[in-house]
């Protein structure tokens, strides 16, 4: 991990970003330790946890394909709650994701849910987004 997050650390203290946003744990941890010290803010989104990958092997043990829950998922999950708890906001894309973020410890007031292919120029949380950002950047994604 430092020989990733030594060079970003690097390039960020000359060129800073707003925000930087992880896609994965792994990623997460690189862009943790490259902000260290640094105020920027880290957005945490995990493409799957180990803790529902877990869940879904304990669901179908025994059945052909079925996936090993072992040490290495236990270890991920550590992992994976300490991200969540140090990152500044982290995105779930639905609310059982939430609600496995809240078991992992990462404090349900950091954890915004923002479903996968929504039309975001169609739907807005609570009958919102910020001023000037419904939109922009996103497309409509067909599900």
């Amino acid at each position: 991990m430092p020989a990733f997050s030594g060079p970003l650390r690097s390039l960020w203290e000359s060129d800073r970003p707003d925000v930087v946003h992880a896609l994965a744990w792994t990623s997460g941890l690189a862009a943790l330790a490259a902000t260290r010290d640094l105020g920027i803010p880290v957005v945490q989104e995990f493409s799957s946890l180990s803790v529902a990958e877990r869940r879904a092997a304990a669901d179908f043990r025994g059945q052909p394909g079925a996936v090993r829950a072992d040490g290495a998922s236990a270890a991920r999950i550590r992992l994976e709650s300490a991200i969540g708890r140090s990152a500044t906001a982290v995105v779930a894309t639905n609310t059982a994701e939430a609600s496995d973020l809240a078991s992992l410890g990462v404090h349900r007031s950091s954890i915004r849910v923002v479903p996968w292919g929504v039309d975001t120029d169609l739907f807005t949380p609570r009958g919102r987004w910020p001023s000037g950002t419904a939109g922009r950047g996103c497309s409509p994604r067909r599900t």
